[in-house]
């Protein structure tokens, strides 16, 4: 399944958690990906969020099913919160903009490799 949303401004907490056949997202105008908003959305490859500048806690955990993501672009991130993306797949992650990030060792999770 394919979310587009071109028009959202806001999505509430935890709208797709535990949607597990979602593969991607498109969501242009959001300015923040809400606290477990893609929690346990295992086959998310893609998310397109450009204007986001914050990811809440737990916003991805347990997401990604450990097989990596395709494309990651929220290139105006300045903050995330607390297990955002733990026990995820995200191995790799590189954003210059980061100012707070919560609790490092808990924000990733055990399989980060590269920051």
């Amino acid at each position: 399944m394919v979310v587009d949303l071109p028009n959202a401004t806001s999505i509430g907490e935890g709208a797709f958690m535990g949607c597990t056949n979602m593969v991607a997202v498109n969501l242009p105008k959001i300015t923040s990906i809400g606290k477990n908003m893609f929690k346990g959305c295992a086959s998310l490859r893609v998310v397109n969020a450009p204007k986001a500048t914050s990811i809440q806690q737990y916003a991805f955990m347990d997401a990604l099913d450990h097989v990596g993501m395709d494309t990651f672009n929220v290139p105006e991130l300045q903050s995330i919160g607390d297990y955002a993306f733990a026990n995820s797949g995200l191995v790799n992650f590189s954003h210059t903009n980061v100012t707070t990030l919560g609790y490092a060792n808990y924000v990733f999770g055990h399989h980060f490799e590269d920051l």
